[in-house]
């Protein structure tokens, strides 16, 4: 993703299997459903575990804190 200058990396995990109704370099809307919540891997219930990268998210990026993200996204909406 483009914003603020940055390539960004999101990282969606435990989705259900099958459920992606996405694809990489899509632009997608506030609100818009991506995929299915699920309960894959080691987790003990459906949860969505989200992260924000900048640079690869695999090849060394960076952890950013989500919350500034999703707050200036929920007053999108």
């Amino acid at each position: 993703m483009h914003g603020e200058g940055e390539d960004l990396d999101f990282a969606f995990m435990h989705l259900r299997t099958h459920s992606i109704l996405v694809h990489q370099g899509q632009t997608v809307a506030t609100g818009q459903q991506l995929a299915t919540v699920g309960a894959t891997g080691d987790a003990t219930g459906p949860h969505l575990h989200f992260e924000i990268w900048k640079g690869p998210w695999e090849q060394g990026g960076v952890p950013l804190d989500p919350l500034p993200f999703l707050r200036r996204w929920d007053a999108w909406s």
